[in-house]
């Protein structure tokens, strides 16, 4: 079941109080390549993890650390990493993009400066992941429209309430952007846990953490 969002508008842009993002796995999901009910793709089940949004904003929402395809990509290490506003997809930022979009070039929260993140995965081979965003889950996936190749998704129906915190609260385009980059201001942090322990087949060549 979704969690209704309960959000506290801001009535001032954020200035010292960072914001940290939540994500907490306590369940598997369904419809991921390479994990149990990987053909059962259903949104319901598709997103296992619980989102809490707290310091400078508030909101709870339902979303996902897992990427489609586990086989070839891998899921963010639990741990804690620096949140910076910015864009998903190729483009320029401009003010007209400052808002909720669902496909191709969109406002998003960029982890840990889309720079190289450890990750685990069922391949021998990955061990790392960039370029990890906080974006917008689908209610269908399948490998010619992919839905997260190791970026943090937030169910559809929680995108827009989730989204719009960040826009009410930062609403000029400096704050997202530094130039013409993709990559905008830091505004806080966001932390991965799972509290399932066994949802990765365990690699002699790999320490999972």
């Amino acid at each position: 079941m979704f969690t209704q969002p309960s959000l506290l508008k801001p009535t001032s842009r954020i200035q010292s109080e960072e914001i940290r993002i939540s994500f907490y796995n306590g369940t598997m999901p369904t419809g991921v390549c390479g994990l149990p009910g990987a053909a059962n793709q259903t949104t319901e089940t598709r997103y296992e993890s619980s989102v809490t949004v707290s310091g400078g904003l508030r909101g709870y929402f339902k979303g996902s650390i897992y990427p489609d395809n586990m086989n070839v990509k891998g899921r963010l290490l639990d741990g804690t990493y620096d949140v910076y506003l910015g864009f998903h997809k190729a483009g320029h930022p401009k003010e007209h993009d400052l808002k909720v979009r669902t496909n191709g070039f969109r406002a998003v929260l960029v982890v840990n400066a889309g720079q190289t993140v450890r990750v685990s995965s069922l391949s021998r081979h990955k061990h790392t992941s960039d370029g990890i965003h906080i974006h917008n889950g689908y209610h269908h996936w399948h490998a010619a429209h992919p839905m997260s190749e190791g970026c943090l998704t937030i169910a559809p129906r929680d995108w827009n309430p989730f989204l719009s915190m960040f826009l009410n609260a930062f609403p000029t385009i400096s704050d997202w952007t530094s130039g013409s980059s993709r990559i905008g201001r830091r505004i806080g942090t966001v932390t991965v846990r799972s509290a399932i322990y066994n949802d990765l087949v365990p690699r002699k060549d790999v320490l999972l953490a």
